[in-house]
């Protein structure tokens, strides 16, 4: 009896076991037959934002719905493994939106169609792999500032997930060119190609490659402009070389093509263009002024940009006082033969480097030298063109008469002598110019030489003596 109930407890298992497996066979040969009805789906991606992807697919006809995978790569761990992103149980539900991601990333998908079979779902084939790269926020442009006459600073904001960065400039209304590329961890760029006066406009965009793939951001549309200049130079030095001439020195200007030299009378007067230099390495020059007083100068670098010319600051104005020493005033008391040959060393010795000779043409004692003749006669003769002092200049610019000094105009000459209280007598020959003074006691000649003074000479007798008729040369001529 015993040994009944066994045998009939084996043969329901094995009963048991056939259904089973019977079972198991039906069930797969329907998900096997599901899963050939529902074809993969074709898969497209569209970047919506910086955060969102869209995933859309073709309606598969039978399907009850679709189930979306991604694959992770949040953690190495993680890193290569597809996961369960969403299931839509809809099977006319033909796309889905994946969102809150991060910006500049990489994203895939695969898509399957599924239908329910005996409450189960069956899964489709399985799409081709989408990949798509989340889009890079706008980088934020901070400034865009000039350094030096070719160097302008652009500085922006850090963009998530940036990778790299690139630096855009235009000009005027051309479109924005590349310029250069830094990495994802730098955001200044420095543009050492700038030409001074010409505004340019900065723009920056971020990029992050995947695998091959590259995308860019947007970029701030109109840009940051900037314009370079040039830089202001310093009057070092201003020194009177003599009572005519000013030597200027200043410092050089980095990128200028030359520099604008200008003067003035007063400081806060009208300033005339006296001198441009070409040569950015010429840092000196020497003005000629033309007569006693004080004198402003300022200095600007320029450079030539097509047509246009463009300026660096004036320097800070420096000014000097030229003084130009007047033989009218040195001799204004003199009365007699007396003192006239201290008079006359006094006067050498304003100067310097004057020699010293005895009885020369009518003249007991003469200074020579630097083109100029100081002498004295103690006895007068007009007719022969002898004075009891008689000064000579045909050579030295810090020498003037009543104003008049060699290179002048002989009209604007003429006008100084005139103003002075001195009467035009005419000329002595074809280039003579000879004035006398009120009192008859004093005579001027001015020798002139393409309408400007060549050499000029001061004459002078006693109060006991009267200037007859002016006549003759000019008493150099005489002492040669």
């Amino acid at each position: 009896m015993k040994e009944m109930k066994k045998r009939t407890e084996k043969w329901k298992a094995v009963f048991l076991m056939i259904c089973c497996l019977f079972l198991s066979l039906t069930v797969g040969m329907e998900k096997s037959e599901a899963a050939q009805i529902l074809p993969a789906p074709k898969v497209s991606l569209l970047v919506s934002s910086t955060r969102g992807i869209r995933v859309m697919w073709n309606k598969i006809e039978g399907a009850d719905g679709y189930i979306v995978y991604t694959k992770l790569y949040n953690s190495p761990e993680d890193e290569g493994r597809w996961v369960l992103l969403k299931e839509i149980h809809d099977g006319n539900v033909e796309h889905y939106s994946n969102i809150y991601l991060n910006p500049g990333t990489r994203y895939e998908y695969v898509v399957r169609a599924y239908k329910k079979v005996n409450n189960q779902i069956v899964e489709g084939e399985k799409s081709d792999v989408a990949i798509a790269i989340t889009a890079l926020s706008t980088p934020p442009m901070r400034s865009a500032t000039p350094l030096a006459y070719n160097q302008v600073k652009v500085t922006w904001g850090a963009v998530t997930n940036a990778m790299n960065y690139r630096i855009y400039r235009r000009t005027g209304n051309t479109i924005f060119r590349e310029i250069a590329r830094v990495s994802g961890n730098v955001t200044t760029y420095t543009d050492k190609t700038a030409q001074p006066g010409i505004t340019y406009y900065y723009t920056v965009k971020a990029t992050c490659t995947w695998q091959g793939q590259t995308v860019l951001s947007s970029c701030h549309i109109k840009g940051l402009p900037a314009k370079t200049t040039l830089s202001g130079t310093t009057i070092q030095t201003i020194a009177s070389t003599d009572s005519r001439h000013v030597q200027l020195t200043w410092t050089k200007v980095a990128g200028a093509q030359g520099y604008v030299i200008q003067r003035s009378n007063t400081l806060s007067g009208t300033y005339t263009k006296v001198k441009t230099i070409q040569n950015v390495s010429t840092v000196q020059w020497t003005d000629t002024v033309p007569s006693n007083g004080t004198y402003y100068y300022r200095i600007r670098a320029f450079k030539q940009q097509g047509s246009q010319f463009v300026y660096g600051a004036f320097s800070p104005v420096k000014s000097i006082q030229m003084k130009v020493l007047e033989v009218t005033d040195t001799f204004k008391a003199y009365s007699s033969y007396a003192n006239s040959k201290s008079l006359i060393d006094s006067f050498a010795g304003k100067i310097g480097g004057m020699s010293t000779y005895y009885n020369q043409n009518g003249y007991d004692y003469v200074r020579g030298g630097n083109g100029m003749i100081f002498a004295v006669a103690r006895s007068a003769n007009i007719a022969n063109g002898v004075y009891h002092i008689s000064i000579y200049n045909a050579g030295y610019q810090n020498l003037s008469v009543c104003g008049v000094c060699l290179n002048d105009t002989i009209q604007s000459a003429t006008t100084k002598i005139q103003q002075s209280g001195y009467t035009y007598m005419g000329k002595t020959n074809a280039s003579t110019y000879a004035f006398r003074s009120s009192d008859r006691h004093r005579a001027i000649f001015l020798k002139e030489s393409s309408g400007k003074v060549k050499s000029w000479e001061y004459d002078i007798v006693s109060s006991q003596i009267l200037l007859g008729q002016l006549s003759g040369a000019l008493a150099q001529e005489n002492l040669a």
